[in-house]
């Protein structure tokens, strides 16, 4: 029979196969399908986002999905290499290399595919054939993947940032925040927000900044959720019972004061950056980092080159000239740091510390509760503390260890693969 070219993608929808059905009808038939299926799966694949793939994907099938994703959908969408014929050996076949013909049987074609879903797979599996010339089982576990692939699923890769306080964590995820752990003082209950691009949290309560500026919600006894005036908000810290943020380039605080944490210097240059503890707080400057409040954690090293700061209880931690530096309260260790390769951000909990370097998560210090025993992560991007818990964001989401006596290391499922 005459090669058919296809060329249009019709809106109609597939019928059934019936036992009296010619070939020539048969032939239509096909290439309305194959043709609407050609959109619709190119469509698919271009959409794919490598968290849409079964949780179940050999790491070697993501990574090919993930770095042919635009040839395939090419591939499929170019199709003047698909042809419809009347006999061929199975439903299709390829003379398996790029941009080589893929020719269909009308007699297999129309026992095998009968709806959009398996001509959409058949297509799919002619094209990752065009670039996985002859390997048959690793052509059939990729067309799986794809055709089992969920583009509408809650994809934890669209985690863009953590925060952790003293007994509760929050996530942004897709344009949202979500809390979970204590809430005795509101500090999970997220108000409305427009557009939020940054979370931090401590003490009992929580800040985010979207489009109308900063919000801040949770324990209040100290006013630290009450929010001054800011016009151009370049960073912002939150402090166990007291808040911060660089507006314009100078540091605005309220909130408790009793050990002088918001008391900023009045010779204070601007900051570029804000990290706040219990009594005390730290910005990085131009050259160096300030601290102030209460002694010993305001007494900072000599810095240099800082890039990261980081405020717990009684210690901090800088990421300066590409070493960690601890100060203050060491009882517990929290300042003695390990080895570490390429530090890139930091974390400092009551009595612990953290750090994510090019090998991955490291913490140190107490450890009673298991805050510094970090599990397996797949390659993490990002670590926060708590006051007895760690919680850092990697390929699979969020995961949280150490203390869990108010829910704070029960990660939300939305927010992890399981």
């Amino acid at each position: 029979m005459k090669r058919f070219l296809l060329l249009f993608a019709l809106g109609l929808s597939a019928s059934a196969v019936r036992a009296d059905e010619t070939d020539d009808a048969a032939t239509d038939r096909l290439k309305i399908l194959f043709s609407r299926a050609r959109v619709l799966a190119s469509d698919k694949i271009k959409a794919l986002k490598d968290c849409a793939l079964p949780q179940t994907t050999a790491d070697n099938v993501k990574a090919f999905v993930v770095t042919n994703r635009d040839r395939l959908a090419a591939d499929i969408t170019a199709s003047p290499h698909v042809f419809i014929r009347n006999e061929m050996p199975t439903c299709a076949a390829t003379l398996l290399r790029p941009n080589s013909e893929v020719r269909f049987s009308v007699p297999t074609c129309t026992q095998t595919v009968t709806d959009d879903a398996m001509a959409m797979k058949t297509l799919v599996h002619e094209s990752v054939h065009h670039f996985n010339i002859g390997d048959e089982r690793f052509t059939n576990d990729v067309t799986d993947a794809i055709a089992a692939a969920d583009n509408d699923r809650n994809c934890v890769s669209e985690i863009t940032m953590i925060a952790a306080a003293a007994e509760h964590a929050c996530a942004l995820h897709k344009g949202n925040v979500l809390c979970w752990g204590v809430d005795t003082d509101g500090q999970i209950r997220v108000p409305r927000l427009r557009n939020p691009v940054a979370i931090k949290a401590n003490g009992y309560h929580t800040c985010a900044k979207d489009d109308e500026g900063l919000a801040c919600w949770g324990l209040n006894d100290m006013n630290q959720t009450l929010v001054p005036d800011l016009n151009d908000i370049k960073d912002f810290a939150v402090g166990a019972y007291h808040s911060c943020a660089v507006d314009g380039g100078k540091v605005k605080c309220w909130g408790g004061n009793w050990a002088g944490q918001r008391d900023v210097p009045a010779t204070l240059p601007n900051a570029l950056k804000v990290a706040l503890g219990a009594e005390h707080s730290c910005a990085i400057l131009d050259r160096g980092a300030s601290c102030w409040g209460r002694n010993p954690q305001v007494t900072t090293p000599s810095l240099t080159q800082v890039v990261e700061i980081a405020a717990g209880d009684n210690h901090s931690c800088a990421i300066d000239a590409g070493r960690v530096v601890c100060w203050g309260d060491n009882t517990r260790g929290q300042n003695t740091v390990p080895a570490l390769t390429e530090p890139k951000q930091i974390a400092v909990g009551l009595y612990h510390s953290c750090a994510l370097d090019r090998n991955g998560v490291k913490c140190w210090g107490l450890n009673a509760s298991g805050q510094t025993s970090v599990p397996s992560l797949v390659e993490p991007r990002q670590v926060v503390a708590g006051a007895h818990f760690t919680c850092a964001l990697d390929r699979a989401g969020v995961k949280c260890w150490g203390k869990n006596d108010q829910g704070q290391t029960d990660v939300p499922a939305s927010l992890r693969q399981l």
